[in-house]
């Protein structure tokens, strides 16, 4: 295992390594890149050698923030943090992100809990508004007829599911009700 182990690391500092260095020449290579195009109009091979550099900047720093993660990662399982001690830990983390510490309400900052519900509940009501006595409204009951539904209770008997035909799509709701 340990003779694979130093295989793989070897390989990938010949294949994936110098992330940094990759990034720093591609960096100034486009730079160069971008100067001589103020001064001249490129031509078609520096042009796409610039795209092809771009296109390579982009997937090194992809890259490079994937292997961060990963570091990362590692180096909290490393810790000892493998189980809940580490699960624990993130949800903390993002409970403390989740708290407003304080507010600054027209100048002062508050940071007592009920001083700021207050601050929020006051800025709220005048920002919706309150209710306030129209000289029309409009009586929806008067706009919708009522129906008994108590029938929609009632429990199924097979037989008379069995009898009852089916009733096509366009005679509606109704006529299946009166069917069972």
């Amino acid at each position: 295992l340990h003779a694979t182990v130093r295989s793989l690391m070897s390989w990938s500092a010949k294949a994936v390594g110098y992330i940094k260095t990759k990034l720093a020449i591609a960096r100034e290579l486009i730079a160069r890149f971008d100067k001589a195009q103020e001064d001249r109009i490129l031509t078609p091979s520096e042009d796409w050698l610039r795209k092809q550099l771009k296109v390579l900047y982009l997937g090194l720093a992809s890259l490079e923030r994937a292997i961060a993660r990963q570091r990362a990662r590692i180096a909290n399982l490393k810790d000892g943090d493998a189980n809940t001690a580490f699960f624990h830990r993130q949800c903390s983390f993002r409970q403390q992100k989740n708290r407003v510490f304080n507010l600054s309400v027209n100048g002062t900052v508050l940071t007592d809990h009920d001083e700021m519900a207050e601050a929020v509940f006051r800025h709220y009501d005048t920002l919706l508004g309150t209710a306030v006595e129209r000289d029309h409204t409009l009586g929806l009951s008067q706009l919708i007829e009522g129906s008994d539904l108590s029938d929609l209770d009632a429990p199924f008997c097979p037989a008379k599911i069995w009898d009852c035909e089916a009733p096509s799509y366009a005679q509606g709701a109704r006529a299946r009700r009166l069917c069972c």
